[in-house]
């Protein structure tokens, strides 16, 4: 508390209401002229810098070409212990499409409004070692809606068979700025290999969060910051 005793009480209410109309709400300014007397307020707590995992629904990624195709049974997945998940074949090895492109799933994220998109989080399993997704990536449409850039290109090729639940590296995209699209790039050392994934992830911030925290949201790794057409 403020000793007004030996001091110029008026003088000095006045120049502390002046700073309060700056920090404190109108009651506890109110306060502060009635009485002349400033109480500490408690500092609020830092937010949370990691990101949080918004699970989205795995049995909505789409085959990028003829070649991949999907499945699902809830009895039983038929890959390691046998718990369901979108299960995905192929009919050809290796990692390209049939038309020359990414063998991929793929598709459109929801986000809810205020979030920032800062990864991926994948829960998979395979049958074979060499069977296995190599490639997490997230681009978002463009105005006009004639390309899109990607924005998260992780290349690792993620341990194989599994079970597992991996991370991609760290991005930030803020989902408002247009619509942003999510693929697996996968590779099929046999076309009798399946990989079933269990589990589907965000990786995200609030904007308030990465506000208070002084991240940029426009402060990508370089490696993540590409202007590339989408393949």
């Amino acid at each position: 508390m403020l000793d007004l005793t030996r001091v110029d009480r008026r003088a000095v209410v006045s120049a502390i209401a002046g700073v309060a109309t700056r920090f404190l709400c109108p009651a506890a300014l109110l306060l502060v002229v009635a009485t002349g007397t400033v109480f500490a307020q408690r500092a609020p707590e830092s937010p949370p810098t990691n990101p949080q995992v918004l699970w989205i629904n795995p049995l909505a990624l789409l085959p990028g070409d003829p070649s991949v195709t999907t499945s699902f049974n809830a009895v039983s997945s038929g890959i390691g212990g046998g718990l369901s998940g979108l299960v995905i074949h192929s009919s050809t090895t290796g990692s390209q499409a049939s038309n020359g492109g990414n063998k991929v799933v793929e598709t459109g994220l929801e986000v809810p409004l205020g979030y920032l998109l800062q990864g991926v989080r994948v829960c998979y399993e395979s049958t074979s070692a060499e069977t296995s997704i190599v490639q997490i990536r997230l681009a978002q449409l463009q105005d006009p809606p004639s390309k899109a850039i990607v924005l998260l290109d992780d290349g690792t090729s993620q341990p194989a068979p599994g079970p597992a639940c991996v991370n991609s590296t760290r991005t930030s995209i803020d989902p408002s700025a247009g619509a942003v699209f999510l693929s697996l790039r996968l590779t099929f050392e046999s076309t009798r290999d399946r990989i079933v994934v269990r589990g589907l992830g965000l990786l995200t911030s609030t904007g308030s969060e990465v506000k208070a925290t002084g991240t940029d949201p426009t402060d990508r790794d370089q490696d993540h910051a590409q202007s590339a057409r989408r393949q």
